[in-house]
């Protein structure tokens, strides 16, 4: 990928693409500004959180 791509929307469409039903995913790289969500069991909806700035991202 290159800097300004969205990643979700890339790994998604290579999964369909490859025809990849399910997958686990892991990386470290940087980004500019992130959407966070939690899931809030108690209400059934989500808390959603933008961040901006020089951002570390770690997915696992």
């Amino acid at each position: 990928m290159d800097r300004g791509d969205e990643i979700i929307s890339n790994i998604l469409e290579i999964c369909r693409k490859e025809s990849i039903p399910s997958a686990v995913f892991s990386g470290i790289g940087g980004c500019s500004n992130a959407e966070l969500q939690v899931f809030i069991p108690e209400t059934g909806s989500f808390k959603t959180e933008q961040l901006e700035g020089m951002l570390e991202l770690q997915i696992m």
